[in-house]
Protein backbone atom coordinates (compact mmCIF):
# COMPACT_ATOMS: atom_id res chain seq x y z
CA UNK A 1 0.00 0.00 0.00
CA UNK A 2 2.77 2.37 0.68
CA UNK A 3 4.28 1.59 -3.07
CA UNK A 4 0.80 1.90 -4.43
CA UNK A 5 0.60 5.46 -2.39
CA UNK A 6 3.71 6.46 -3.76
CA UNK A 7 3.23 5.63 -7.20
CA UNK A 8 -0.26 7.26 -6.88
CA UNK A 9 1.56 10.37 -6.02
CA UNK A 10 4.18 10.17 -9.07
CA UNK A 11 1.00 9.64 -11.03
CA UNK A 12 -0.74 13.17 -10.34
CA UNK A 13 2.65 14.75 -11.00
CA UNK A 14 2.80 13.50 -14.48
CA UNK A 15 -0.16 14.12 -15.53
CA UNK A 16 0.84 17.69 -15.15
CA UNK A 17 3.18 19.60 -17.36
CA UNK A 18 6.06 20.86 -15.36
CA UNK A 19 6.00 18.48 -12.58
CA UNK A 20 8.19 15.60 -12.75
CA UNK A 21 6.88 12.02 -11.58
CA UNK A 22 10.70 11.66 -11.15
CA UNK A 23 10.84 14.65 -8.50
CA UNK A 24 8.23 12.83 -6.32
CA UNK A 25 9.80 9.40 -6.72
CA UNK A 26 13.08 11.66 -5.03
CA UNK A 27 10.77 12.93 -1.99
CA UNK A 28 9.44 9.44 -1.01
CA UNK A 29 12.90 7.64 -1.46
CA UNK A 30 12.27 5.05 -4.23
CA UNK A 31 14.39 7.53 -6.83
CA UNK A 32 17.40 5.52 -6.89
CA UNK A 33 15.46 1.82 -7.25
CA UNK A 34 12.42 3.04 -9.88
CA UNK A 35 15.96 3.23 -12.65
CA UNK A 36 17.35 0.49 -11.45
CA UNK A 37 14.36 -1.44 -11.93
CA UNK A 38 13.61 -0.15 -15.44
CA UNK A 39 16.63 -0.36 -16.50
CA UNK A 40 17.72 -3.87 -15.44
CA UNK A 41 14.35 -5.09 -17.62
CA UNK A 42 13.99 -6.55 -20.84
CA UNK A 43 11.07 -8.23 -22.66
CA UNK A 44 13.14 -11.74 -22.45
CA UNK A 45 13.63 -11.60 -18.43
CA UNK A 46 10.42 -10.69 -18.17
CA UNK A 47 8.97 -13.41 -19.83
CA UNK A 48 11.36 -16.10 -18.48
CA UNK A 49 10.54 -14.75 -14.68
CA UNK A 50 7.01 -14.05 -15.14
CA UNK A 51 6.13 -17.24 -13.51
CA UNK A 52 8.10 -15.87 -10.27
CA UNK A 53 6.61 -12.80 -9.97
CA UNK A 54 6.02 -13.02 -6.72
CA UNK A 55 8.80 -14.28 -5.18
CA UNK A 56 11.38 -11.79 -4.14
CA UNK A 57 13.76 -10.73 -6.67
CA UNK A 58 16.13 -8.04 -6.18
CA UNK A 59 17.54 -7.81 -9.62
CA UNK A 60 14.44 -7.08 -11.91
CA UNK A 61 11.92 -5.87 -8.85
CA UNK A 62 8.71 -6.65 -11.00
CA UNK A 63 6.30 -6.62 -8.25
CA UNK A 64 7.65 -3.47 -7.05
CA UNK A 65 7.20 -1.84 -10.82
CA UNK A 66 3.75 -3.42 -10.92
CA UNK A 67 2.58 -2.00 -7.71
CA UNK A 68 3.92 1.06 -8.70
CA UNK A 69 2.59 1.26 -12.29
CA UNK A 70 -0.96 0.26 -10.44
CA UNK A 71 -1.19 4.06 -8.69
CA UNK A 72 0.64 5.92 -11.36
CA UNK A 73 -2.13 4.74 -13.69
CA UNK A 74 -4.72 5.03 -11.18
CA UNK A 75 -3.82 8.69 -10.47
CA UNK A 76 -3.16 9.58 -13.95
CA UNK A 77 -7.01 8.54 -14.69
CA UNK A 78 -8.26 11.03 -12.15
CA UNK A 79 -6.00 13.65 -12.40
CA UNK A 80 -6.18 13.11 -16.11
CA UNK A 81 -10.28 13.80 -15.98
CA UNK A 82 -9.81 16.67 -13.85
CA UNK A 83 -7.68 18.13 -16.08
CA UNK A 84 -9.81 17.60 -19.03
CA UNK A 85 -12.96 19.52 -17.00
CA UNK A 86 -10.78 22.14 -16.23
CA UNK A 87 -9.47 22.70 -19.83
CA UNK A 88 -13.42 22.68 -21.07
CA UNK A 89 -14.81 25.26 -18.59
CA UNK A 90 -11.42 27.25 -17.41
CA UNK A 91 -9.16 26.83 -20.62
CA UNK A 92 -7.39 29.93 -19.78
CA UNK A 93 -6.53 29.78 -16.13
CA UNK A 94 -5.34 26.31 -16.89
CA UNK A 95 -2.55 26.79 -19.22
CA UNK A 96 -1.56 29.80 -17.76
CA UNK A 97 -1.02 27.55 -14.14
CA UNK A 98 0.99 24.94 -16.58
CA UNK A 99 3.16 28.35 -17.85
CA UNK A 100 3.88 28.98 -13.90
CA UNK A 101 4.63 25.20 -13.26
CA UNK A 102 7.14 25.03 -16.43
CA UNK A 103 8.57 28.55 -15.61
CA UNK A 104 9.40 27.02 -12.29
CA UNK A 105 10.52 24.01 -13.52
CA UNK A 106 13.43 25.90 -15.24
CA UNK A 107 14.33 27.56 -12.12
CA UNK A 108 14.54 24.24 -10.46
CA UNK A 109 16.78 22.97 -12.71
CA UNK A 110 19.14 26.08 -13.69
CA UNK A 111 22.13 24.47 -11.60
CA UNK A 112 21.73 21.85 -13.88
CA UNK A 113 22.91 24.19 -16.94
CA UNK A 114 26.88 24.32 -17.82
CA UNK A 115 27.73 26.30 -21.52
CA UNK A 116 31.10 26.36 -20.55
CA UNK A 117 31.86 24.69 -23.80
CA UNK A 118 30.59 24.71 -27.77
CA UNK A 119 29.65 20.99 -27.43
CA UNK A 120 27.02 22.26 -24.49
CA UNK A 121 26.30 25.19 -26.37
CA UNK A 122 24.73 23.47 -29.41
CA UNK A 123 23.24 20.66 -27.78
CA UNK A 124 20.85 23.92 -25.68
CA UNK A 125 20.39 25.82 -28.90
CA UNK A 126 19.49 22.13 -30.31
CA UNK A 127 16.99 21.85 -27.67
CA UNK A 128 15.70 24.61 -27.64
CA UNK A 129 14.90 24.98 -31.24
CA UNK A 130 13.40 21.61 -31.01
CA UNK A 131 10.73 22.17 -28.39
CA UNK A 132 10.31 25.77 -29.36
CA UNK A 133 9.28 24.66 -33.15
CA UNK A 134 6.74 21.29 -32.25
CA UNK A 135 5.23 23.39 -30.05
CA UNK A 136 4.62 25.89 -32.99
CA UNK A 137 3.46 23.67 -35.31
CA UNK A 138 1.63 21.30 -33.01
CA UNK A 139 -0.53 24.20 -31.75
CA UNK A 140 -1.69 24.85 -35.03
CA UNK A 141 -1.23 21.73 -37.65
CA UNK A 142 -1.60 18.54 -35.50
CA UNK A 143 -2.49 15.13 -35.98
CA UNK A 144 -3.74 12.38 -33.72
CA UNK A 145 -3.30 9.11 -35.89
CA UNK A 146 -2.01 5.79 -34.63
CA UNK A 147 1.70 6.68 -35.56
CA UNK A 148 1.92 9.76 -33.67
CA UNK A 149 0.01 8.25 -31.08
CA UNK A 150 1.94 5.46 -30.89
CA UNK A 151 5.34 8.14 -30.71
CA UNK A 152 4.13 9.96 -28.52
CA UNK A 153 3.82 7.31 -25.47
CA UNK A 154 7.52 5.86 -26.38
CA UNK A 155 8.96 9.72 -25.66
CA UNK A 156 6.32 10.60 -22.91
CA UNK A 157 7.67 7.33 -20.98
CA UNK A 158 10.97 8.53 -20.93
CA UNK A 159 9.89 11.14 -18.54
CA UNK A 160 10.54 8.22 -15.76
CA UNK A 161 13.96 8.47 -16.18
CA UNK A 162 14.17 12.20 -16.92
CA UNK A 163 15.25 14.77 -13.75
CA UNK A 164 12.37 17.84 -13.64
CA UNK A 165 10.80 16.51 -16.87
CA UNK A 166 7.62 15.07 -17.03
CA UNK A 167 5.81 13.24 -19.79
CA UNK A 168 3.61 15.54 -19.81
CA UNK A 169 5.33 18.41 -20.99
CA UNK A 170 6.66 16.31 -23.62
CA UNK A 171 2.79 15.60 -24.99
CA UNK A 172 2.45 19.29 -24.90
CA UNK A 173 5.17 20.12 -27.07
CA UNK A 174 3.62 17.76 -29.49
CA UNK A 175 0.52 18.76 -29.21
CA UNK A 176 -1.08 15.63 -27.96
CA UNK A 177 -1.73 16.73 -24.30
CA UNK A 178 -5.47 17.82 -24.86
CA UNK A 179 -6.30 14.59 -27.26
CA UNK A 180 -5.09 12.54 -24.60
CA UNK A 181 -7.20 14.01 -21.36
CA UNK A 182 -10.17 14.07 -23.15
CA UNK A 183 -10.02 10.16 -24.49
CA UNK A 184 -9.22 9.51 -20.83
CA UNK A 185 -11.86 11.46 -20.25
CA UNK A 186 -14.27 9.56 -22.87
CA UNK A 187 -12.82 6.15 -21.60
CA UNK A 188 -13.78 6.50 -18.16
CA UNK A 189 -17.33 7.90 -18.85
CA UNK A 190 -17.89 4.84 -21.44
CA UNK A 191 -16.98 2.14 -18.49
CA UNK A 192 -20.43 2.63 -16.90
CA UNK A 193 -21.75 1.59 -20.15
CA UNK A 194 -20.95 -2.12 -19.65
CA UNK A 195 -23.26 -2.61 -17.01
CA UNK A 196 -25.77 -2.15 -19.63
CA UNK A 197 -24.08 -4.64 -21.70
CA UNK A 198 -23.17 -2.43 -24.58
CA UNK A 199 -19.40 -3.19 -24.87
CA UNK A 200 -19.07 -0.45 -28.10
CA UNK A 201 -18.66 2.62 -26.45
CA UNK A 202 -16.08 1.07 -24.62
CA UNK A 203 -14.04 -0.80 -27.56
CA UNK A 204 -13.77 2.41 -29.70
CA UNK A 205 -13.14 5.24 -26.63
CA UNK A 206 -10.07 2.91 -25.68
CA UNK A 207 -8.52 2.40 -28.95
CA UNK A 208 -6.28 5.44 -28.86
CA UNK A 209 -5.18 4.94 -24.90
CA UNK A 210 -4.59 1.32 -26.24
CA UNK A 211 -2.47 2.58 -28.80
CA UNK A 212 -0.96 5.22 -26.78
CA UNK A 213 0.10 2.87 -23.82
CA UNK A 214 1.64 0.39 -26.86
CA UNK A 215 4.09 3.20 -27.59
CA UNK A 216 4.83 3.74 -23.77
CA UNK A 217 5.54 -0.01 -23.14
CA UNK A 218 8.02 0.23 -26.06
CA UNK A 219 9.53 3.12 -24.80
CA UNK A 220 10.08 1.29 -21.62
CA UNK A 221 12.30 -1.06 -23.11
CA UNK A 222 14.07 1.11 -25.15
CA UNK A 223 13.57 4.77 -25.42
CA UNK A 224 13.55 4.98 -21.79
CA UNK A 225 16.69 3.52 -21.53
CA UNK A 226 18.75 5.33 -24.29
CA UNK A 227 18.15 8.16 -22.04
CA UNK A 228 19.46 6.78 -18.98
CA UNK A 229 22.79 5.84 -20.70
CA UNK A 230 22.57 9.51 -22.20
CA UNK A 231 22.95 10.59 -18.77
CA UNK A 232 25.33 8.26 -17.76
CA UNK A 233 27.61 9.09 -20.47
CA UNK A 234 27.90 13.00 -20.40
CA UNK A 235 25.20 14.18 -17.95
CA UNK A 236 25.77 17.70 -18.14
CA UNK A 237 25.32 17.84 -21.87
CA UNK A 238 22.59 15.62 -21.90
CA UNK A 239 20.91 18.11 -19.00
CA UNK A 240 21.52 21.26 -21.24
CA UNK A 241 20.14 19.76 -24.06
CA UNK A 242 16.63 18.99 -21.63
CA UNK A 243 16.43 22.31 -19.36
CA UNK A 244 16.38 23.95 -22.84
CA UNK A 245 13.81 21.93 -23.70
CA UNK A 246 11.32 22.92 -20.99
CA UNK A 247 12.62 26.26 -22.00
CA UNK A 248 11.39 25.85 -26.01
CA UNK A 249 8.16 24.74 -24.79
CA UNK A 250 7.18 27.74 -22.68
CA UNK A 251 5.76 28.99 -26.06
CA UNK A 252 3.10 26.09 -26.06
CA UNK A 253 0.77 27.10 -23.62
CA UNK A 254 1.42 31.22 -24.54
CA UNK A 255 -0.07 30.16 -27.92
CA UNK A 256 -2.78 27.66 -26.71
CA UNK A 257 -3.75 30.80 -24.64
CA UNK A 258 -3.42 32.94 -27.66
CA UNK A 259 -5.26 30.85 -29.27
CA UNK A 260 -8.52 30.83 -27.27
CA UNK A 261 -8.66 35.04 -26.50
CA UNK A 262 -8.55 35.65 -29.82
CA UNK A 263 -11.36 32.85 -30.78
CA UNK A 264 -13.48 33.92 -27.87
CA UNK A 265 -12.84 37.46 -28.57
CA UNK A 266 -12.10 38.44 -25.38
CA UNK A 267 -9.91 41.41 -24.01
CA UNK A 268 -6.58 40.38 -23.28
CA UNK A 269 -6.78 43.21 -20.20
CA UNK A 270 -10.05 41.80 -19.12
CA UNK A 271 -8.44 38.11 -18.00
CA UNK A 272 -4.94 39.36 -17.01
CA UNK A 273 -5.87 39.27 -13.64
CA UNK A 274 -6.57 35.31 -14.06
CA UNK A 275 -3.90 34.29 -16.14
CA UNK A 276 -1.30 36.45 -13.44
CA UNK A 277 -2.80 34.64 -10.12
CA UNK A 278 -2.78 30.92 -11.90
CA UNK A 279 0.31 31.51 -13.06
CA UNK A 280 1.96 32.52 -9.82
CA UNK A 281 -0.04 29.42 -7.91
CA UNK A 282 1.92 27.28 -10.51
CA UNK A 283 4.72 28.33 -9.77
CA UNK A 284 4.80 28.17 -5.80
CA UNK A 285 3.36 24.61 -5.92
CA UNK A 286 6.72 23.46 -8.13
CA UNK A 287 9.05 26.19 -6.08
CA UNK A 288 7.09 24.43 -2.52
CA UNK A 289 7.99 21.25 -4.20
CA UNK A 290 11.47 21.74 -4.96
CA UNK A 291 11.95 22.96 -1.28
CA UNK A 292 10.51 19.94 -0.03
CA UNK A 293 12.93 17.90 -2.25
CA UNK A 294 15.81 20.17 -1.07
CA UNK A 295 15.02 18.80 2.16
CA UNK A 296 14.53 15.27 1.90
CA UNK A 297 18.12 15.08 0.55
CA UNK A 298 19.62 17.06 2.43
Amino acid sequence: MIIYAKGFLMGCADAVPGVSGGTIALITGIYDRLIDSITSITPGELLNQASALFDEDESLDILFLMVLGAGILSAILLTLNFVHYMISNQLVATYSFFFGLISASLWTLKDEVDLGDSKKKFSGLTGFLLAFTLSGYATVSVSHGGLILFLSGMIAVTAMVLPGVSGSLLLLILGQYEYITAAVSNFTDSVPELLSGQIGPVISSSKPLLIFSMGGLIGLFTAAKTVEKALEHDRRTTMVFLVSMVLGSLRAPVLRIDQYIISQGLNPVNVAPEIISAVLLGALTVLLLHQVTEDQSS
